[in-house]
């Protein structure tokens, strides 16, 4: 059925397809014992397929491959760049991923932020700014990541300003001169 269901339609036409049902197989979850047997040839199917176009859903590493296009922008002329600029639609191309996100225990991100006291425990320095709500920005980052089989647990985190967010996420690595 899948292999008919990708030649008929094509691979890329069913990944918005397979995006739904992965949210309803979710919604199913949230009943618990509710339509079983339903839910687990529901849940098999939406795992051949998502097995079958995980090569085409997401190949590579998209913001990888932007930074390079990027880096290859700056390293261009400025007259190479105003041609493409003066030709290129004002509309971005869209694309359909299929993402897999992690739900994260509100209450690490609750005692880390504690924790921190309105401090960056990066560099130290109080946090930008407060929110609307009085409390202080800072961004809760996993030192293991949870993409890697890192923890969700507050000895696994620590509070940072957006600037060392971002460089522990783009930034050299410690001993990478």
């Amino acid at each position: 059925m899948v292999t008919q269901l990708t030649d008929d339609i094509g691979p890329a036409a069913l990944l918005p397809a397979l995006q739904s049902m992965g949210g309803h197989i979710e919604y199913l979850d949230s009943f618990a014992s509710t339509t079983l047997a339903k839910q687990s040839s529901l849940r098999s199917l939406y795992e051949e397929l998502l097995l079958r176009l995980s090569p085409i859903a997401k190949t590579t590493d998209e913001d990888e491959i932007f930074a390079q296009w990027v880096a290859d922008a700056i390293a261009d002329s400025a007259s190479e760049r105003a041609k493409r600029l003066a030709d290129a639609s004002p509309l971005p191309q869209t694309r359909h991923q299929i993402v897999k996100t992690f739900r994260r225990n509100p209450d690490v991100v609750a005692e880390v932020l504690l924790r921190a006291k309105g401090v960056c425990e990066g560099c130290r320095t109080p946090a930008p700014f407060q929110r609307p709500d009085g409390s202080f920005y800072l961004e809760v980052h996993h030192v293991k990541r949870l993409a890697d089989g890192g923890h969700d647990t507050v000895d696994n985190a620590i509070a940072l300003c957006p600037n060392c967010h971002r460089e522990r996420h783009f930034g050299r690595p410690p001993n990478s001169a």
